[in-house]
């Protein structure tokens, strides 16, 4: 299962070893300029930020695992029956010393004691998954995610806040450019529906049926606004995981 992690190379992977030699290079062309710099920054990267994300991790968890939620929460004998329980430690921890953003890198000590809370709610093959799962989306991509679960199912119309047919035209737009505009608002928002549906943790489900368009009315931005969305179980499961997190 671990050679299916999209993980950053440990210590002594032939990668960080390509890497830490060509930045030595580049420290040897311009040790006082950029490229000092950068041979600087990894050696931080290197000897520091890994140490301190890994101890960030530990402390979060075991700030939770003293908590009076968790002395009343969990279930020693079932989670001694978890056949990943190491394996998903070792899995959470990499992608906390490999995650680049400060919000999500929270998320894997919470995620991992949410497992232990509840270890007879999901599979290894499940909990691994869900892990991989949030490395791969953005913070702006779990909080959609979030968003389609608490309201069961949400349109496009409610997601970009578009319910209320008006003019969004800006200093005589035509049709086209006005819905251009739109999308070009919420490409972001467009782009984590694509993402959330090819990765199965949401899907299509019935147009709008009491629907306004406004410019185009079969322009890309009104198909979206008209389309609705649900999770699907996985989904569920995933969220169950962040449940508590900052998200």
């Amino acid at each position: 299962m671990s050679d299916e992690k999209n993980e950053f190379p440990g210590e002594g992977h032939p990668i960080r070893q390509l890497i830490s030699g060509g930045v030595r290079s580049l420290a040897n062309f311009d040790p006082t300029g950029t490229c000092g710099a950068i041979a600087q920054a990894w050696g931080e990267y290197e000897g520091h930020k890994q140490s301190a994300r890994v101890e960030q991790f530990m402390v979060s968890l075991g700030q939770r695992l003293e908590g009076v939620e968790a002395a009343t929460g969990l279930n020693t004998e079932a989670i001694s029956q978890m056949p990943d329980v190491a394996e998903l430690l070792e899995q959470c921890v990499q992608a906390a010393i490999s995650e680049f953003s400060d919000q999500k890198r929270g998320l894997y000590s919470e995620v991992y004691f949410n497992f232990l809370s509840r270890p007879t709610e999901t599979s290894p093959d499940e909990r691994f998954n869900i892990v991989m799962e949030i490395e791969q989306l953005t913070g702006s991509d779990l909080g959609l995610l979030r968003r389609i679960g608490e309201h069961g199912a949400a349109s496009g119309d409610q997601l970009t806040g578009t319910t209320q047919p008006k003019s969004y035209a800006v200093g005589g737009m035509s049709r086209q450019e006005e819905n251009q505009r739109l999308m070009d608002t919420h490409a972001d928002l467009m782009h984590g529906i694509v993402k959330l549906t090819s990765r199965g943790l949401i899907r299509e489900v019935d147009r709008v049926s009491s629907f306004v368009s406004f410019g185009e009315a079969d322009s890309e931005m009104n198909t979206f606004r008209q389309t609705s969305w649900r999770i699907t179980p996985m989904a569920r499961k995933l969220l169950a995981a962040l449940s508590g997190s900052n998200l």
